[in-house]
């Protein structure tokens, strides 16, 4: 095995793009941090990694932000040759997040590097669609959000953390970002009543991420309204598939989706490791 190190987004895109785009869908979470929409603060990628064996790549990975990594589909010796590599770089990794016997394999093998422990923190599963099947309209309507909406999203994003326990991020900031780049739709009544974004791209779809409707308005078929509102606008766009991750502990969204015609293309794992630390 070898692993072949980028120095920026365009090299490593060029390297990996064509492997990852052969399953797409498994790989749509990658991809979609490699778009220009994921250009912003909360995304940005600090290592990127291509592995090989016999001058055929079979492995991926990339550093969101300074510690998270997200990797690919690999084997045990492929994720040998990316620890070994971090390892090298005096990298901090905070957590691992991928299919699940590769963030598995990787996991055990970090924790026994730094002698800290980890744990399985999430299962996500993910889902891919190609035609929306809508639900029961509900009043109200979907819109882009604005510079005005900006306070309450903020405070939705926080929520949403609590509720998800997901990575920290600064909320504002992503809010802005999101806003300003149009990416970010909420759902209106006479107030807004629930929100959602479509992230990142893929060559032939994009990730739709953070649904979250307020306690005081679950319940109502927003969520679904909102999902299905944004999943249609990427459909028309001319974009083949709409992707999203769901915590598959929270029975309530994975349920919407599937009424809504996305369906389960493979699980994700996300281990994190006790007090972080360079390896010794």
């Amino acid at each position: 095995m070898k692993l072949i190190q980028q120095q920026n987004i365009h090299e490593f895109s060029q390297a990996a793009l064509p492997f990852l785009t052969q399953l797409e869908p498994e790989n749509s979470f990658m991809l979609s941090l490699m778009s220009p929409q994921c250009a912003g603060s909360m995304f940005g990628l600090s290592f990127f990694g291509t592995i090989y064996e016999r001058q055929q790549l079979v492995a991926a990975a990339v550093l969101r932000g300074p510690s998270n990594l997200v990797i690919s589909n690999a084997s045990s010796p492929a994720v040998e040759a990316l620890a070994f590599q971090l390892s090298e770089n005096r990298c901090v990794i905070e957590s691992v997040f991928g299919p699940a016997q590769s963030s598995q394999i990787f996991a055990e093998l970090w924790s026994a590097k730094i002698g800290r422990p980890y744990r399985k923190k999430m299962i996500q599963r993910v889902y891919q669609l190609q035609q929306i099947i809508m639900p029961q309209p509900v009043s109200g309507r979907c819109r882009l959000a604005n510079m005005y909406d900006l306070t309450i999203i903020t405070q939705w994003y926080e929520a949403f953390l609590q509720d998800t326990g997901g990575t920290p991020f600064d909320c504002r900031l992503h809010a802005e970002e999101t806003i300003a780049n149009k990416q970010q739709y909420v759902w209106e009544t006479n107030k807004i009543v629930s929100m959602g974004a479509c992230i990142g791209s893929t060559p032939n779809g994009r990730r739709i991420s953070f649904i979250f409707t307020p306690q005081e308005c679950r319940g109502l078929g927003y969520a679904s309204a909102i999902t299905a509102a944004i999943s249609q606008v990427v459909l028309s766009s001319g974009k083949r598939f709409c992707f999203l991750h769901t915590d598959l502990a929270n029975p309530t969204s994975n349920s919407i989706y599937l009424k809504l015609g996305y369906f389960p293309v493979t699980d994700f794992w996300e281990h994190t490791f006790a007090n972080s630390a360079i390896v010794r």
